[in-house]
């Protein structure tokens, strides 16, 4: 069983994203062991643009949501160090507050 972690603030429906599978759970405390733990990460952060680094650097899976990351915005000149990446095109067509993309796997 896993945890899905998210820093807050975090996108409102991620914990319902958890309910999807019988094997994961939305859990937002920073006290799990890394290893039971899929952290959602979205960096860069909204409003002010930090970029954040993982809570949980060993944990089973990196989800990087770079909803505002989208090469039209900034250059991606590097592979991406997360197991998933998640590039958002809502931004970019006006859908703000959806996750319709594009994603790739490190």
């Amino acid at each position: 069983e896993f945890a899905l972690y998210a820093h807050t603030p975090y996108y409102y429906l991620l914990p319902g994203f958890a309910n999807v599978s019988k094997h994961a759970h939305f859990n937002a405390s920073v006290h799990q062991p890394p290893e039971s733990v899929i952290e959602f990460l979205v960096s860069p952060n909204n409003p002010d643009g930090r970029r954040l680094a993982p809570t949980y650097a060993n944990a089973a899976a990196i989800v990087h949501d770079a909803c505002f990351d989208w090469p039209s915005y900034t250059d991606v000149i590097e592979p991406s160090p997360f197991d998933l990446t998640i590039y958002s095109l809502s931004k970019l067509t006006g859908h703000s507050g959806s996750r319709l993309g594009v994603g790739h796997c490190a």
